[in-house]
């Protein structure tokens, strides 16, 4: 009587189909994954442009309050007055100082920046569209002028007025009357 052999082991075919189930279940987990990194991806660009409007538009508001004098133009507009920033951190110190803000063109891309010096540009939001100030009122009367030396020499920054910033699609980041001299 002979006794045949049993070899144990995988057929061809069940070694193909196991391949083939493996590259089927890699491609859905890489899939998967893919799909989960574009999404936090448009999660986190979503956040960063919701947040940063919010920063910009805290930051100009505390400035043009806190400025005696205002010079507007095409390009911007220059503040003087308690608008100084901490060199090391950037945070408001209230000193007395000058700062600007202006459109700026970067590798074909218009941009809000802000100089305190006229030297160094910090840039604050890409695709800037523009810039508006409308005066809604005028200081009142002679006697409430404020001394040059105080708005450095640039026109009295009004008691009211309209800002808008659009972004350069149209759309309105920021539009509020500022009462400037409102307690």
């Amino acid at each position: 009587m002979k006794h045949g052999r049993h070899i144990s082991g995988f057929t061809l075919v069940e070694l193909v189909v196991s391949a083939v189930l493996t590259s089927m279940m890699m491609t859905a987990i890489i899939s998967v994954v893919w799909s989960t990194m574009k999404q936090t991806e448009q999660l986190q660009r979503e956040e960063l442009r919701s947040a940063s409007p919010v920063e910009l538009i805290r930051q100009m508001r505390t400035d043009f309050l806190n400025a005696r004098g205002m010079e507007v133009n095409e390009n911007g507009v220059t503040l003087h007055g308690f608008v100084a920033r901490d060199p090391s951190d950037k945070s408001i110190s209230l000193g007395r100082g000058r700062i600007r803000y202006a459109l700026r063109e970067v590798n074909g891309r218009r941009l809000l920046a802000r100089t305190s010096d006229a030297k160094t540009w910090e840039p604050l939001w890409v695709g800037f569209g523009d810039l508006s100030i409308e005066p809604l009122s005028q200081t009142e009367a002679d006697s409430d002028e404020m001394p040059l030396a105080e708005t450095g020499n640039l026109a009295q920054i009004p008691e009211s007025f309209r800002i808008t910033l659009r972004n350069d699609d149209g759309s309105i980041l920021w539009k509020e009357i500022i009462h400037h001299h409102e307690n």
